[in-house]
């Protein structure tokens, strides 16, 4: 895409969403390893006071934040920065969505499950909601993304229930259209 056509696309997309510079979503970048909790507030703080507050903040790959003093172990780092997230948006009133690493069993699993977590089951307890994406090397021919409830704190759900979602990332569309399954 050129920078003229990514201008277009850009304005096209404000204009179908009615967005202004106070609604539209922000970017804010930074080098793998270099965001803290601290830095997320500190981001908050100085949006704020340009009149936008986020109602949803989207994290990519939460397990790449640093924690705010060192620790030697990764394991409890890791806690500390998730239990640090959840703090944020409980004060916040912000949906904070984000990305985990499952573990080394999901390769081989059609269906992923609370067993599923990386480094730190405690993770689990911090999240108001857990989503697997599933994907089996012939749905990810086919452009098929199967989404399972793995935890949820409210309402009734079954980990074994999916949606199937028709996506086409090559032309950057995650979504064409979902059915249940």
């Amino acid at each position: 895409m050129t920078i003229k056509e990514h201008k277009e696309a850009k304005k096209q997309f404000a204009e179908r969403f009615k967005l202004t510079y106070k609604n539209a979503p922000k970017l804010v970048r930074y080098s793998a390893g270099e965001l803290t909790i601290s830095e997320i507030k500190s981001v908050l703080e100085r949006l704020k006071t340009q009149d936008f507050v986020p109602r949803i903040l989207i994290v990519d790959y939460m397990d790449l934040l640093c924690t705010e003093k060192y620790n030697n172990d990764f394991r409890n780092s890791q806690f500390e920065i998730w239990k640090g997230m959840r703090g944020l948006a409980q004060s916040t009133n912000c949906l904070v969505v984000t990305a985990t690493q499952a573990n080394g069993a999901s390769y081989t699993k059609e269906l992923l499950d609370e067993t599923n977590f990386s480094e730190d089951k405690r993770k689990n307890g911090l999240v108001t909601a857990l989503f697997g994406l599933n994907q089996s090397p012939q749905e990810k021919e086919l452009g098929i993304m199967r989404i399972n409830t793995i935890l949820a704190r409210e309402g009734y759900f079954d980990k074994r229930k999916t949606v199937s979602v028709l996506q086409c990332l090559q032309i950057g569309q995650p979504v064409l259209g979902s059915f249940d399954s």
